[in-house]
């Protein structure tokens, strides 16, 4: 099984998620959460492309630019990774790398946005049983999702959680992988050219990062 709490939704229940986005775009909007002022909460439904469906992470570069991303569960290839763009009108779906078959499971957990043009989104992907998982980073750049190499170094799970970006050349992922019996923390860099794993603690029997805050390089 995986190493952290699977927060499963409806269809219907996924829209309740955009409201952490909302929420987010009124404070960008005015500057800082001190100034923000919001007249009121609104239900804005982002896509429900499968028959179970899930929000996970949101990030927030301006009031036209928000990213969402989760799961989605597809009859036939199994779980899809979701990304959602807020346009400044609608929430819409964004072609995003699903891996190839073998895997199974395909999930996006956490997403940072550096500016419109660039942005990180981390989650796993492997088989429908929650074993033989491997990391999963996708980049936003050049008006496109694409797949990124990250090292992989359990030998049964690999799982991200949590992504901070400081610039186009910084940022850290964090996650745990599993094998031997035991579920180690992980931690990997993004200094320009390649994600690469960082040492980390791990105390107990169970050891899992699920969320990263950044604030220079």
């Amino acid at each position: 099984m995986r190493a952290r709490r699977r927060i499963r939704a409806s269809a219907g229940a996924v829209a309740a998620a955009s409201f952490v986005a909302v929420a987010a775009l009124a404070s960008a909007q005015a500057g800082t959460a001190a100034q923000a002022t919001c007249a009121g909460w609104t239900l804005s439904r982002p896509p429900s492309p499968g028959s179970d469906d899930v929000l996970l992470g949101t990030a927030v570069t301006s009031p036209g630019q928000v990213w969402a991303v989760g799961e989605y569960v597809n009859a036939e290839s199994g779980e899809q990774d979701l990304i959602a763009r807020w346009t400044g009108s609608e929430w819409l779906q964004v072609p995003s790398p699903n891996p190839a078959p073998p895997a199974q499971l395909n999930e996006l957990d956490g997403v940072a946005a550096v500016s419109a043009r660039e942005a990180w989104a981390v989650g796993d992907s492997g088989l429908s049983t929650g074993e033989d998982t491997k990391t999963l980073i996708a980049r936003w750049r050049d008006g496109a999702w694409t797949q990124v190499a990250s090292p992989s170094p359990g030998s049964l799970v690999n799982y991200l959680g949590g992504v901070a970006a400081i610039g186009p050349a910084s940022a850290w992922a964090v996650g745990n992988y599993s094998g031997n019996g035991k579920q180690r923390t992980l931690i990997l860099r993004f200094a320009g050219h390649a994600w690469q794993r960082v040492r980390s603690a791990s105390p107990g029997y169970l050891n899992v990062l699920d969320a990263v805050a950044a604030t220079s390089a």
